[in-house]
């Protein structure tokens, strides 16, 4: 923000604060939701150059949003730190949680899902971004977490928190996840995988540091054949995943999962909520679902191997 302040007194030839002001005012928006999340937002941040400016903008929220949100004014630096503070908090509840996945699925009768639920309630921790699931991907959560590391280096903080999140998120997509599917097709003597979802979140085409593009990535290179198949996002699967020759690019969910001995659920589409079990079962080589998002409640009499993250078999 000093860098936008100072080119505008420089091409105007006036004085921020003076004779005119600035604000700083980021939306905490996900895609797939961003008019709900605009006009419902937990909190207004504000960074200002003055108190007029920030009045101002504090007035305009107050008619454009539908509920009423608390609102932070403060100046430029504290609310970029905020901005990004935010979402790197954000990003260590999802690693944290993954952590606890990976812990359940080594305990007798391990589940990540009641563990989380017990540390939800409890107030100083919340149940938001606390599931076991898939590693944090898209274009926010990896580049603010990056961004919070690299100011606290700057001005000489050791910042060991945000560095290891990132790595431990690397571990799980490109490392955790892969292998444990690896060894599902090993057990089976099979090569060949379904991938359902490639965006990094539902209802979006968006796959930019998507979970499934570092999946994939690992899968391809240890030979495993894929099939992949999403309603969104295929176009940019395809630009992304240039240099993978031999990825099958289906039509629909039946063409993704013909002759496959596993299938990989990777983005929660309402889509995929409404495959029947026969579906997979007359589908599949071997029917075996490894739901990373819990859209199916499959029991052993539906013919079906159904696995999730963060559950001990």
């Amino acid at each position: 923000m000093a860098f936008i302040v100072n080119l505008l007194e420089r091409t105007s030839r006036k004085k921020v604060a003076v004779d005119f002001g600035v604000c700083y005012n980021p939306d905490f928006i996900a895609l797939g939701t961003v008019i709900q999340n605009f006009l419902n937002p937990d909190m207004v941040l504000i960074g200002e150059s003055d108190s007029k400016a920030g009045s101002i903008l504090e007035q305009i929220h107050h008619k454009l949003v539908d509920n009423s949100p608390l609102i932070h004014r403060m100046n430029f630096y504290n609310a970029e730190l905020t901005k990004i503070a935010l979402n790197s908090y954000c990003t260590l509840k999802i690693t944290f949680a993954n952590i606890l996945a990976e812990i359940c699925e080594h305990l007798p009768g391990g589940n990540v899902d009641i563990v989380t639920n017990a540390l939800g309630d409890d107030t100083r921790i919340g149940r938001k971004y606390l599931k076991g699931g898939l590693s944090y991907g898209g274009p926010c959560f990896p580049r603010d977490n990056r961004a919070f590391a690299w100011i606290a280096s700057k001005v000489g903080v050791k910042n060991v928190i945000a560095q290891k999140t990132d790595d431990i998120n690397n571990y799980h997509r490109n490392v955790r996840i892969p292998q444990k599917l690896i060894g599902i097709l090993r057990s089976v003597k099979g090569n060949k995988i379904a991938i359902l979802g490639l965006s990094y979140k539902a209802d979006t085409n968006l796959f930019e540091e998507s979970a499934a593009l570092f999946i994939i990535k690992a899968l391809y290179n240890e030979g495993v054949e894929i099939n992949v198949y999403d309603p969104a996002c295929i176009s940019e699967a395809k630009r992304e995943l240039v240099d993978c020759n031999n990825i099958f690019y289906a039509k629909n969910v039946n063409e993704c999962l013909e002759n496959t001995n596993l299938c990989f659920v990777a983005s929660p589409w309402e889509e995929f909520k409404k495959i029947s079990s026969l579906v997979f079962v007359n589908k599949m080589k071997n029917a075996i679902v490894f739901d990373a998002w819990n859209l199916f409640n499959f029991d052993k009499e539906s013919g079906i191997d159904y696995l999730k993250i963060g559950i001990s078999k």
